[in-house]
C-alpha cells in the first residue's frame, strides 16, 4: 500500500496509506497537492569516524514533480584532528561525572601506594593526578 503524501504551500498536512482503487478515486483537481511518498533507507555509518547523515525531504520539482522523497546525505569522513577532539572530549567528560571527592580519595590511594612501592617520585598534585587519569582511560 503506498503512503501518500498531501503536499501544499511548502508543508506536509498529511500522509495516507492508500490502495490503487482509492488512489484512482482522487478527481483531478486535487491529484496535484497528493504526492507519492519515496523513502531511501539511512546509510550506515560508523559515528567514531563519520559524520552524521543529514535528512533532507520534499518534492522534487525537476525529475519527479509527483513523488515526495526522503533522502539523506553521504556521511562525511572526520579527520584525524576531529576524532581526536571527540575522543579527549569524551575522557575530559568521564573525568568530569567522575567526582572531586572520588578523585582525591583515589589520588590519595596512588600517593600511598607510591610510597609503599618504595617511588621516590614525589606526591602527585591534583593536576598530576588527572593528567594520569586521562592516560589511564
Amino acid at each position: 500500500m503506498p503512503t501518500i503524501v498531501h503536499w501544499k504551500d511548502g508543508k506536509v498536512f498529511r500522509r495516507y496509506d492508500l490502495t490503487a482503487e482509492q488512489v484512482a478515486d482522487i478527481p483531478n483537481h486535487k491529484k496535484g497537492y497528493l504526492l507519492l511518498e519515496v523513502k531511501d533507507p539511512r546509510p550506515n555509518y560508523d559515528p567514531i569516524t563519520h559524520h552524521h547523515p543529514i535528512k533532507s525531504e520534499g518534492p522534487d520539482p525537476v525529475d519527479n514533480p509527483t513523488r515526495y522523497f526522503h533522502s539523506w546525505s553521504v556521511p562525511v569522513a572526520k579527520t584525524s584532528q576531529e576524532i581526536a577532539d571527540a575522543e579527549n572530549a569524551e575522557k575530559e567528560n568521564t573525568l568530569n561525572a567522575y567526582g572531586k571527592l572520588a578523585e582525591k580519595v583515589d589520588r590519595n590511594q596512588e600517593n600511598r601506594i607510591r610510597i609503599l612501592e618504595g617511588n621516590v617520585e614525589p606526591q602527585m598534585n591534583p593536576v598530576e593526578f588527572r593528567e594520569w587519569m586521562k592516560d589511564f582511560l
